[in-house]
């Protein structure tokens, strides 16, 4: 968009934000300051996400809270894709920043903010993918770990084992190769991460983890959030009348389990080698979410894989579905919110190659019908996140959610 005779440069930054804290404010910060861009949008995890759980707070309060904090667009990340295994997640939220047409830079956050150290890693997954994947098949078939076994396949190529089992540096890596595999004409740019490490639980520093922010808003200790959030999120989670979390699912994960099939069940994502019976039968003796995972969880199965795999039984997302859609790319970008003060929608809107759509009514009449799927999975998803959290709604409730407006 021409101003003073200047084209506006956009970043795109890939996110959960869940929830909202101080990391994430100055890495939008930074990242407007660092590559130039007047503008961010962002791709955002909806009501679900990576780790296989409901977000802490739904997608329209995350939304608020980044665009009151340096974001100018948000964008939904399918919830397909946004509950996935990384691979799925980078792939999938690189295609939508590619599909916007306007953005210029991916700006993301890594322990080890090297683009050059990190692209060997993801010329690794690109170039020699079969050898890769065999080197991690073969791991697993010997009893190692899902993380374990990808360690060591960077190992064998040569590479630092530790480096890539880095959560950051492992979806830096992803989005490199995303980036590479889709030819994109994106930069890749790295912004040292902020604060405490991903899984540290120390709330005293002035960055803490989100997951050191989560154990205190579920432990209902919100007062302790009020330096380690921006000031007008923290009055936005203080009016918050609940926080989500994955065993109030628990009801309706009993009942997906004893009304589905053993087959049907091993047919969803992220379910392998047996994992359905074991869940079946640790169902049987527990109901909370929580404790069947501690039941089912053995050296090689990840807390994160069956928390991803349970959550797959809940929305019903089988694995052909989730790989079919992942090839297909995907065929429409949904806004959650923007800043009035912005010309980046029309921008969107001008140079988008996919279906924009800002209006929820009008999804049916834009999309085609495998598209419109993909959608309507997304309605249902949020109707089961705000049922099982209790908060009463109407169904179809993302046809009557505004979009954020700031």
């Amino acid at each position: 968009m021409p101003q003073g005779g200047n084209i506006i440069k956009t970043a795109g930054v890939i996110a959960e934000y869940n929830p909202f804290h101080n990391g994430h404010a100055y890495h939008l910060k930074k990242t407007k300051a660092l590559t130039g861009s007047g503008n961010v949008i962002v791709v955002m995890s909806g009501n679900f996400v990576q780790r296989g759980e409901p977000a802490i707070y739904d997608k329209y309060v995350r939304t608020r809270c980044a665009l009151l904090n340096g974001a100018d667009l948000v964008i939904e990340l399918p919830v397909f894709f946004a509950c996935a295994a990384a691979g799925y997640f980078a792939s999938a939220a690189v295609d939508i920043l590619n599909k916007t047409g306007i953005t210029d830079t991916l700006s993301f956050g890594a322990e080890d903010a090297d683009i050059s150290k990190l692209s060997q890693y993801a010329h690794i997954l690109c170039e020699n993918s079969a050898a890769f994947n065999q080197t991690v098949k073969e791991n697993l078939a010997e009893g190692v770990s899902y993380p374990k076994a990808v360690a060591n396949a960077f190992k064998a190529f040569g590479l630092d084992a530790a480096f890539a089992g880095k959560p950051n540096n492992i979806l830096a890596i992803e989005y490199l190769r995303a980036l590479n595999e889709s030819n994109s004409q994106i930069t890749p740019f790295a912004i040292p991460r902020k604060g405490a490490g991903y899984h540290n639980a120390n709330i005293e520093t002035k960055y803490p983890s989100a997951t050191a922010i989560r154990a205190q808003i579920l432990s209902r200790e919100t007062e302790n959030i009020k330096n380690a959030v921006p000031k007008n999120c923290y009055e936005i989670y203080f009016a918050q009348s609940a926080a989500h979390k994955l065993d109030k699912m628990s009801q309706l994960l009993q009942y997906k389990i004893k009304t589905l099939s053993a087959q049907k069940i091993s047919e969803i994502a992220n379910i392998t080698e047996g994992m359905e019976k074991r869940a079946v039968k640790s169902a049987a003796k527990n109901f909370l979410i929580g404790d069947i995972i501690s039941d089912v969880k053995t050296k090689r199965y990840t807390f994160t894989k069956i928390q991803r795999a349970i959550l797959h039984i809940i929305l019903n997302i089988a694995q052909k579905d989730l790989e079919y859609y992942s090839k297909r790319g995907c065929r429409y970008i949904r806004v959650l919110g923007f800043r009035k003060d912005s010309a980046v929608l029309p921008q969107l809107i001008k140079k988008s190659t996919v279906p924009v759509i800002t209006n929820v009514k009008n999804a049916e009449k834009v999309l085609n019908a495998e598209d419109f799927a993909v959608f309507e999975k997304e309605i249902t998803a949020s109707d089961i996140y705000y049922l099982t959290n209790g908060l009463p709604r109407p169904k179809n409730y993302e046809y009557h959610a505004p979009m954020v407006i700031i």
